[in-house]
């Protein structure tokens, strides 16, 4: 198995690409806060990552324009989205 950090060519690609998109970070810090008192409570019910918890902050977030999502596990943030009545 390659993992991807280790392939410096497509590191550069990635890197090169994001440029290209003029991606913006965002601080996750208010989020992982929420989400990680989220997984140590009793009552969570929903059996999620904290990288998957913190997503589905970021995005459920209102003052957050997400233009773009790409993901391997939709199944966990389509809920998030309306659907496109046009589809």
């Amino acid at each position: 198995i390659m993992s991807f950090v280790r392939q410096r060519d497509w590191i550069q690609r990635f890197k090169r690409d994001l440029s290209k998109l003029q991606v913006k970070f965002t601080n996750d810090t208010p989020y992982r806060n929420f989400a990680f008192s989220e997984i140590l409570s009793v009552g969570n019910k929903i059996n999620l990552s904290l990288v998957d918890k913190i997503v589905r902050k970021i995005l459920k977030d209102r003052n957050k324009c997400i233009d773009c999502l790409i993901t391997f596990n939709e199944k966990i943030f389509i809920y998030i989205f309306p659907k496109n009545k046009n589809s």
